[in-house]
């Protein structure tokens, strides 16, 4: 493989870095416009996301609004004197209705019901003396403001002009309580919506502008049928919602059609209560506009980088040839000095001050290093006896820290940690061999008074002379380890129960033999006991042996209980 790239390569040098150059340049020019063309792409499309999420949050806000106006109108209609007061049947009253409904052209159908259920006054006088107790609005605008979702009123339908004979028309009801002076109801005032008024809300928003953007608007029930725009009969299937979700920050999604739009969508909610409706404003954008504006954008870029490639090539062309003299000329020099052990002259024109400075430091660096090469032939030895005396240093240092590790730094004795490690051997060797061994748990009796009255320096000294006269008691194979404070272990290996008894009661009687100064004398208490079969822990015949030490001190100290 590397003879087959020497091969490829131009023999010139100038020519070679040429080569380098443009290779250079495309191993950072094509990843970066890669990046660069990725990194645009998906702020492009981010930004298309944020305008259509914009766009469908303000339609669902002001349907919303749109909605809570006119839950409005019939919430403080309900509460004016002359609902609260006037007689229901009367011409002016149901004058007052017909004022409402011209003021707003999509009220199909405003009417009265009274508490018993019947219209007793409605425009048009249509549905008048019909029962209406059965009906959502009236129920629930019974107990107070109601907003309904979108139904077919087939008995108003019947009495409207319909805009498409062979499609129902469709309403929102708004209903309120009516209630006299003192609170008790009299009714219930409701009006019929015509579904229009969705055309009329967003055609504030869906201007001959969005539209020529590509963007389309649905609103969509809680069951999936598309219920703006009125003549569409699509229903979106259920996985489009659910891939909606996953497109937080802008994603192509596959509608029911098999096209791929750039999709957003909004809840609307409730103005009652400000729950959901389970209805959904969906913006959506078709995927060819908004990928012309990317693919725009990658020919620029691709354009830009291509002429700025030719100008980059063609400027390192005109300087190679320039610059390759004299670096060929240095590299000839640098392998005479490589092969030489003596001074050698830079000679002939550099062409630049700087390629002559180098020459020139080339001819001198080879006499230094020359110089340097014998020095260093003459230190070689010196360094490599001080480095293995400092090897034996620290290996020395850390068998000191290993030791110090493991030894208690008052009493010479082992430590905690050394101890623990001592128990889990002879515990795992007595389960493999079922070779016994004991232990036994010491501590000094009133050793906090010795202390108290004589000082921490005497009773550190009593530990010592304590645990120098507990190892002449044992054997070398015996373990002694201070475990803190007063306490220490004797782990005696191969060893049942009654012959640690001897050996603990032979430590108690030396012990109490011992004459300190100024203490006198001093006495241990001493638990014994020994391996068992069913000890799971290393830990357990200790845990006995410690308890037997208490026993030991509740006794009267100075004894072995086992």
């Amino acid at each position: 493989m590397k003879a087959l790239l020497e091969n490829l390569m131009p023999s010139r040098f100038k020519n070679r870095m040429a080569l380098v150059f443009a290779a250079l340049w495309v191993m950072v020019t094509v990843p970066a416009y890669l990046y660069v063309e990725r990194l645009h792409k998906n702020q492009i499309i981010s930004e298309k996301f944020q305008a259509l999420n914009s766009l469908s949050k303000s339609a669902s806000i002001l349907i919303g609004e749109n909605l809570i106006e006119r839950k409005r109108e019939i919430e403080l209609l309900a509460q004016t004197p002359l609902y609260r007061n006037a007689d229901f049947r009367s011409p002016d009253f149901r004058a007052s209705l017909e004022r409402l409904q011209s003021s707003y052209p999509n009220y199909s159908w405003i009417g009265l019901a009274n508490v018993q259920g019947e219209v007793v006054a409605a425009t048009q006088n249509m549905l008048s003396g019909v029962d209406v107790s059965k009906r959502p609005w009236f129920q629930e605008g019974a107990k107070g403001t109601f907003v309904g979702d979108l139904h077919e009123a087939i008995l108003l339908a019947k009495l409207l002009k319909t805009e498409s004979p062979d499609k129902p028309i469709q309403f929102i009801d708004f209903a309120a309580p009516v209630n006299n002076d003192r609170g008790e109801l009299r009714g219930v005032l409701a009006s019929h919506a015509h579904w229009r008024w969705a055309r009329d809300v967003m055609s504030v928003i869906n201007t001959e502008n969005i539209k020529a953007n590509g963007i389309d608007f649905f609103i969509v029930n809680a069951s999936g049928d598309v219920i703006f725009p009125e003549n569409s009969n699509n229903k979106i299937n259920l996985p489009v919602f659910s891939q909606m979700r996953l497109a937080s920050q802008g994603q192509m999604i596959a509608w029911s059609d098999g096209e791929h739009y750039l999709t957003a969508k909004s809840a609307i909610k409730e103005p009652v209560s400000g729950m959901e409706l389970g209805w959904q404003v969906i913006a959506r954008q078709d995927r060819d506009f908004v990928m012309s504006i990317v693919n725009g954008l990658e020919r620029s870029v691709l354009i830009s980088n291509a002429l700025t490639g030719m100008l980059f090539l063609f400027m390192i062309w005109a300087g190679a040839d320039r610059l390759a003299r004299p670096v060929e000329r240095l590299t000839q020099l640098a392998k005479n000095i490589q092969n030489s052990n003596k001074k050698l002259k830079a000679e002939g024109n550099f062409n630049s001050l700087e390629m002559q400075r180098l020459a020139d430091a080339l001819t001198s660096m080879s006499a230094s290093l020359i110089d340097q090469r014998d020095a260093l032939e003459e230190n070689k030895k010196d360094l490599e006896n001080i480095v293995a005396k400092r090897t034996a240093e620290l290996q020395e240092i850390n068998l000191n820290l290993d030791r110090l590790a493991r030894t208690d730094a008052l009493t010479g004795l082992s430590n905690r940690h050394e101890a623990d490690l001592r128990l889990n051997i002879e515990f795992a060797r007595y389960k493999r061999n079922e070779m016994p061994y004991s232990i036994c748990v010491i501590d000094v009796d009133f050793f906090k008074k010795v202390n108290d009255t004589y000082g921490h320096s005497v009773g550190d000294m009593v530990l010592k002379e304590i645990s120098s006269c507990i190892r002449k008691q044992i054997r070398s194979t015996d373990f002694l380890a201070r475990i803190g404070g007063e306490e220490i272990w004797v782990l005696l290996p191969e060893t049942t129960r009654d012959i640690a008894i001897s050996v603990a009661e032979k430590i108690r009687s030396a012990v109490e033999q011992l004459r300190i100064s100024p203490v006198d004398n001093v006495s241990v208490s001493i638990g014994v006991d020994q391996v068992q079969p069913d000890d799971l822990e290393a830990e357990d015949a200790v845990t006995r042996a410690d308890v037997k030490l208490y026993q030991a001190k509740a006794q009267g100290r100075n004894r072995v209980v086992n």
